[in-house]
């Protein structure tokens, strides 16, 4: 294969309709910026015993699709 065939940033095989001659992964990290790399990692999940500004969490309630419920001890 020749070098026209693949990304020039990571060596990935291009497909046939790559704009600009970038692999997609390269496209998107380049259009998100450094925000690619931190939404690529796995975000931190806070639990009982956490404590998040004046707030602690005391005890799971619930979890759904969009997220978990807490009940928490509000601290002033």
């Amino acid at each position: 294969m020749t070098g026209e065939n693949r990304c020039p940033h990571c060596g990935c095989e291009l497909p046939a309709n790559a704009p600009e001659a970038l692999c997609p992964r390269c496209l998107l990290q380049a259009g998100l910026g450094n925000d690619a790399e931190r939404t690529a990692q796995t975000p931190a999940i806070e639990g009982p015993g956490t404590h998040i500004g004046r707030y602690e969490l005391l005890e799971l309630v619930g979890e759904g699709g969009m997220g978990l419920v807490y009940l928490v001890l509000c601290r002033r």
